[in-house]
């Protein structure tokens, strides 16, 4: 038996608590039109930036499974801070772990910072094209993923191998596919190690040949993102 829409959101309202589903639902309409609604800043690090902010704290708390590990209030703003932790920890000698900072301004997220390190190979135009390319992205609710096709006309502003390899250090496993190189990632939210729904799983896919990034998805709380790359120059489309 096929539910109403309407009964259909209820229901999705009671599985994920307080309506968070429609609250990420309405982010991913955003990122339709990325240049109204999100700014990207390179300012120690990279910061997205939410003009028109709808997530909530509690939204980031349950996305992360837990409060963060360091907050801070002031009178206009909290920041909160999450660090996911590489698994397993001895990979390599340097940190490779990525602190995760999120700015709250009357309890909704404004922005998100990741570490300069990444300021390396993402340039601000790819970062945008990736996320602008999940408002038009291909959403399954029952296994929890979302699809996108990433279309890149420069080629060479595509990340390889070797590149995230220098900025997140070595990879968890490395698979030898027919379609290329996958590795894949794995962290945990510091303080929540312990708790499997609160892992965080990277899977990148490179050209067997040149190197370059084909698909990219990170797995957290059991939803999934996949950025398919294609490019005009690419080998591998």
């Amino acid at each position: 038996m096929r539910l109403p829409r309407k009964s259909l959101f209820f229901l999705l309202c009671i599985t994920f608590s307080g309506c968070v589903y429609l609250r990420f639902l309405e982010v991913k309409r955003q990122f339709a039109n990325f240049g109204s609604y999100f700014q990207i800043e390179e300012k120690g690090g990279i910061t997205l930036v939410f003009l028109k902010p709808v997530l909530l704290s509690e939204d980031i708390a349950w996305l992360m499974g837990g409060k963060p590990i360091y907050e801070k209030k002031t009178e206009e703003e909290t920041v909160w801070k999450y660090v996911f932790k590489k698994q397993p920890p001895n990979l390599d000698r340097e940190d490779f772990n990525i602190p995760l900072f999120l700015f709250f301004k009357n309890n909704r997220l404004v922005r998100v910072s990741f570490p300069e390190r990444f300021l390396k190979y993402f340039s601000k135009p790819l970062l945008a094209k990736m996320l602008g390319s999940v408002g038009s992205a291909e959403v399954s609710k029952l296994s929890r993923k979302i699809t996108s096709g990433v279309k890149i006309e420069d080629y060479s502003m595509i990340p390889r191998r070797e590149h995230f390899i220098e900025v997140m250090g070595s990879p968890s496993s490395i698979k030898a596919l027919s379609s290329g190189y996958l590795l894949t990632y794995v962290y945990t939210t510091e303080g929540s190690s312990e708790k499997e729904n609160t892992n965080l799983t990277l899977h990148l896919l490179f050209h067997n040949r040149d190197g370059h990034l084909i698909r990219a998805e990170g797995i957290i709380r059991g939803f999934s993102i996949r950025f398919n790359v294609f490019s005009r120059d690419s080998s591998s489309n």
